[in-house]
Parts: C-alpha cells; structure tokens; sequence
C-alpha cells in the first residue's frame, strides 16, 4: 500500500477567507471589555430617546401655523382650510363633513357586532353521579376488575378496595 505524499504549502491550493478585512479593509475588533459590558445603573443606552415628532411632521405643523399671504382677514393656512372644509360639508360634501367631525369632535368608536355561543358542554360535565359511576364499574369490569365494600375501618385508611378478582385488594 503505497503512502500519500505530503505536498508543501505552497503546492495545497489557497483558501481564500472571508473576514472582516476581507469585506471592510479594516481589522475587525476582537476581545474589547468595553463592548461587553451593560449601561451602567441610572444610565440609559440612548439618552436622547427617540425624538417626539419627526422633521416632515413639525415641517407640516409650522406650515398650518403660517399666515397666508394677501389674505383679507390675516387667517392661517389652517383655518383656511377648516373654511374650506366648512364651506364643502354644508355643499353636501359628506367627506368634508366627516373630516370637519373627526378633526374637532375624535374619531368615533369602531363597533363590531359579534355573537358569542358558549361551547357545547363536555358530556362528562352534564352526567349525574349514577352515570359516572355506572361509566366507572363498566372500565373496571373491562380492565377485569371489581368493586367490592369495604368496611368503615378501612375506609379511613384510604384503600378504594379494588379488587382485579383474585382475592388481592388494589388502590387506585
């Protein structure tokens, strides 16, 4: 049995490894303690939060704010168009009307109908004391058991006093 030659380093064909400094030109940052340890107490990762209304949003909002130019009566572009809504709710425009609603009154409450049936009761749930007991003798009769009385001392004890037919009383 002949033996596999070992090729030198420069004959194994070369892998190329996919890294950090592959992907980025930078080293990648191994093994900084700094990294790894949590916010101290009373100290939050991102003490500025998330900011309360977006640029667009306040942009929006200076805008409505603004007097409209040449205006006769020195309105905001705002109360021109809650005018303007005004004027087409009474045209008969029912979305300007429901606009005019939401805007100045909330948003009504969406209410679903919805009928709720109780689940059927499970048979057992609806059976009398005899029925359980009858469904009882029946299993135990399967199994090849029976139920024989037992008498008030050994009640006490606990023993159910099944007994599998062969003289010897078993518990349940």
């Amino acid at each position: 049995m002949a033996r596999k030659r070992k090729t030198a380093k420069s004959e194994a064909p070369a892998r190329r490894k996919k890294n950090a400094t592959a992907i980025s030109g930078k080293s990648p940052r191994r093994g900084r303690v700094e990294n790894l340890r949590p916010f101290l107490p009373g100290t939050s990762g991102n003490p500025s939060g998330r900011p309360k209304t977006a640029a667009l949003s306040q942009a929006c909002r200076d805008k409505l704010a603004d007097l409209v130019p040449d205006d006769p009566h020195g309105r905001t572009y705002a109360q021109c168009i809650a005018d303007r809504l005004g004027e087409l709710a009474i045209a008969g425009n029912l979305s300007a009307a429901q606009e005019l609603a939401d805007r100045a009154e909330g948003r009504a409450r969406q209410t679903l109908a919805a009928t709720v049936t109780p689940a059927p009761a499970h048979p057992y749930e609806t059976e009398s004391d005899q029925d359980v007991q009858a469904r009882r003798d029946r299993i135990l009769a399967t199994l090849g058991y029976t139920l024989t009385p037992l008498p008030e001392s050994e009640l006490v004890s606990g023993s159910n006093g099944a007994s599998n037919g062969d003289g010897a009383t078993e518990t349940l």
